[in-house]
């Protein structure tokens, strides 16, 4: 039989929920292409994608949004975003958040330069206008679980009167999001030599959805 899957909104009172979210989007993100260019050591990549999503979760509960998706009390999907104005981070919220960096950093020094040199790149490419910012998108149930938390930021977004704009290194999700009505901006570019290619979306408020109707069940 078929189980519902159930899309909510987190904070930071929910720490179990935080922990599993964590836990998910490192497995997710393991073998990320911008990750292993710049964390090649499997074990270290692990432990260090911990501490990040570690602080990234607790970050965007705290000033963002965390949408998890659950079935049968696991959870198997978050989405982490940011409303206009909230990204990229506050140096009050990088301070918050220092030890853990400092933790990287002792870690692969040259790993955290080169996210730090991807992010750079993406914010000289990131849009003036307002939006909402969809940072990290993971689904263990595959794409209808994503769907689902995608969707819930569309309906808070046009909700709000919010643009919405992606970053991804996946070009197989593009078609994905095009139907959800994001249009290209950036059509795969290095932001650093040797980088894996990434491609930048956006979505205006009321784009058309023509995933509406998906009934998301695993």
């Amino acid at each position: 039989m078929s189980q519902a899957v159930e899309v909510r909104r987190i904070d930071t009172s929910c720490r179990a929920a935080l922990e599993e979210t964590v836990a998910l989007l490192v497995d997710a993100f393991r073998d990320s292409p911008l990750f292993v260019t710049a964390f090649p050591s499997e074990p270290t990549r692990e432990s260090i994608l911990r501490t990040l999503f570690d602080a990234l979760v607790e970050d965007t509960a705290r000033f963002g949004g965390l949408h998890i998706a659950s079935c049968d009390a696991a959870i198997v999907g978050a989405l982490l975003w940011y409303g206009p104005g909230a990204y990229p981070m506050t140096l009050s919220r990088i301070l918050r958040l220092l030890p853990r960096f400092l933790a990287i950093a002792a870690t692969s020094p040259r790993g955290l330069l080169e996210l730090r040199r991807a992010q750079q790149a993406f914010e000289l490419r990131r849009p003036k206008e307002p939006h909402a910012q969809a940072c990290w998108l993971a689904g263990r149930a595959g794409e209808r679980v994503g769907v689902r938390l995608a969707r819930a930021l569309m309906q808070e977004a046009d909700n709000n009167d919010w643009s919405i704009y992606l970053e991804t290194q996946n070009e197989r999700t593009m078609s994905l999001y095009r139907r959800m009505g994001f249009e290209l901006i950036a059509d795969g570019f290095e932001c650093f030599p040797s980088a894996p290619l990434t491609w930048t979306m956006w979505r205006r408020p009321g784009a058309r959805d023509s995933r509406a109707t998906v009934d998301v069940r695993i």
